[in-house]
């Protein structure tokens, strides 16, 4: 008898453990999405997490446009398996906004996916800092990624891609003479509103990222 329970303990047992594991292996497919020739924007593309998404989504098969500031970066992008690295400062809307025509015509007009996560910070107490660091700060934080989805909202929707905005956590802590949480701030609560519009949740992980699918995204400010 007691040969016989222990035999039928084992034996749900591996049942148990068996559907577990198509369990498991059915979600694990689900969370990684084929992105084969799938059309991405990155910028800050120089080092940190834009760097390092370059080489993630290069690797699964996808087309980088890696936006840089320098010559240097870009070269790295391009080793990395980016499909265009172009150069340019995010300061400058003028070249922004040709940058983003020339995502459109290389795209096809149909883009995957827009991750933001250039940033720059520019450290010090108001007493001491010129309204041009404040500018600045803004410029890159903020109205480049407003001005980039603006441009590139159309191709967005076509292929119901998303929008990545990687923001610090300063945008939720102020630091002491850290003047980038405003632009930081000021990023997350537009990503809120473009979400609210959406009708779709924000994601967010421990540096403050939100995304939301483009499909329902209007053009009106926020």
């Amino acid at each position: 008898m007691p040969f016989v329970l222990a035999l039928g303990y084992a034996t749900l047992l591996i049942l148990l453990l068996g559907v577990a594991g198509q369990i498991y292996k059915k979600f694990k497919s689900r969370r990684h999405l084929d992105i084969t020739d799938q059309w991405v924007v990155v910028t800050g593309c120089d080092s940190g997490i834009g760097q390092g998404a370059v080489r993630a989504l290069a690797k699964d098969g996808a087309k980088v446009v890696a936006c840089c500031y320098t010559e240097t970066g870009a070269n790295a992008a391009l080793a990395a398996g980016a499909t265009w690295a172009p150069h340019f400062d995010l300061r400058d809307d003028d070249v922004l906004r040709d940058v983003a025509e020339q995502i459109l015509a290389q795209s096809g007009g149909a883009l995957w996916c827009v991750v933001h996560a250039a940033g720059t910070v520019l450290p010090g107490f108001i007493d001491y800092q010129p309204i041009k660091f404040y500018r600045d700060v803004m410029a890159v934080n903020f109205f480049a990624p407003v001005l980039l989805t603006q441009k590139l909202l159309t191709a967005l929707r076509r292929c119901r891609g998303r929008v990545i905005v990687v923001s610090s956590v300063d945008g939720i802590v102020s630091l002491p003479g850290l003047r980038r949480c405003l632009a930081n701030r000021t990023i997350i609560m537009w990503c809120r509103g473009k979400r609210d519009q959406s009708g779709n949740n924000a994601h967010s992980n421990g540096r403050r990222l939100f995304s939301w699918p483009s499909k329902n995204l209007d053009s009106h400010g926020c």
